[in-house]
C-alpha cells in the first residue's frame, strides 16, 4: 500500500513540475482567475459593458468630449476601452473595424492559449504515469521480492489515479475554460457592433434596442440593459462603472 502512495505522490510531483515548466506565474494567475468566475460574475461584467456603452453613446451624441475624455483615461485596458478611444479619435469606419478584430483575436488567443496549456497536461498524464509505473516495476524487481497482484498494484494504482484526474478533473476545467471563451468571444462582439454603431453616428436610443437584442438572444446574458444606478451602487464614475479588463 505504502508503494502505491509513494508512485501516486511521484506521480504528482512531476505533473507538477510539468506545469510549472509549461507555465508562467502570470498564465497561472490569470487561469485560476478564469477559473474562478461564475455564470453571475461574467453576466454583471457584461452588463457593466453594455452601460458603459450606451453611456458613451449619449456623451458622443452630446459632443460632451471633455466628459468622454475623463471616463477613457479612468477605464481598465480592454476591448471596449480601445474601440472607444478610436471613436473618440475619429478612426475611419475600415480603421476601426480593424483595430477592433485586432483586439478580439488577441484577448481569445490569450484564453485560448491557457485551454492548450492545460489540454497539453491533460494529454501527458498517461504518459507520465506509464512512466512512474514502469520506474515503479523496475524498483520492485530490483529490490522487492514482490509477485504477482502485489507486483503489479502499485503500476496500476498510479495509471488508474492517472484516468481518473483525466476525466475528474482536467476535462471537466477544460470544458468550462472552452464555455467562458465562447462567452466572453460572444460578449466582444456585442461590443464591437455598439462600438461601431456609435461611429456611424446611430442615436443612443437605437443603440440600446440593438445590444438589447443581441443580448438577450444569448442564453448566458440575459435581460435588458439596465441603468447604470441599479447595477452599480458604488461606481468609482459618475458615468461609466468600473469594469475589469476583457
Amino acid at each position: 500500500m505504502w508503494l502505491s502512495l509513494l508512485s501516486i505522490f511521484i506521480f504528482i510531483v512531476l505533473c507538477s513540475i510539468f506545469i510549472i515548466a509549461t507555465l508562467s506565474w502570470k498564465e497561472a494567475k490569470s487561469a485560476y482567475t478564469e477559473l474562478r468566475q461564475d455564470h453571475a460574475e461574467l453576466e454583471a461584467d457584461e452588463q457593466q459593458a453594455l452601460i458603459q456603452i450606451v453611456a458613451f453613446s449619449k456623451l458622443w451624441f452630446r459632443k460632451q468630449f471633455n466628459f468622454i475624455d475623463r471616463e477613457l483615461i479612468n477605464m481598465s485596458p480592454s476591448l471596449l476601452r480601445t474601440g472607444l478611444i478610436a471613436v473618440r479619435e475619429e478612426y475611419g469606419e475600415d480603421e476601426l473595424q480593424k483595430t477592433l478584430q485586432w483586439q478580439l483575436k488577441s484577448a481569445i488567443q490569450a484564453r485560448k492559449q491557457h485551454i492548450n496549456k492545460l489540454e497539453l497536461l491533460n494529454t501527458n498524464l498517461l504518459t507520465i504515469a506509464i512512466f512512474v509505473a514502469v520506474m515503479t516495476l523496475i524498483g520492485q524487481l530490483q529490490f522487492m521480492s514482490l509477485q504477482g497482484a502485489e507486483l503489479a498494484l502499485a503500476p496500476l494504482t498510479t495509471l488508474a489515479f492517472a484516468l481518473c484526474v483525466q476525466g475528474f478533473v482536467c476535462k471537466p476545467l477544460i470544458e468550462r475554460l472552452y464555455r467562458q471563451m465562447e462567452i466572453h468571444h460572444d460578449a466582444l462582439n456585442i461590443h464591437a457592433e455598439g462600438i461601431m454603431m456609435i461611429s456611424q453616428g446611430q442615436t443612443p436610443a437605437q443603440i440600446r434596442s440593438v445590444l438589447e437584442a443581441m443580448t438577450n438572444g444569448l442564453d448566458h446574458i440575459k435581460g435588458p440593459v439596465k441603468p447604470a444606478n441599479k447595477v452599480a451602487k458604488k461606481p468609482s464614475s459618475f458615468i461609466f462603472p468600473t469594469r475589469k479588463a476583457s
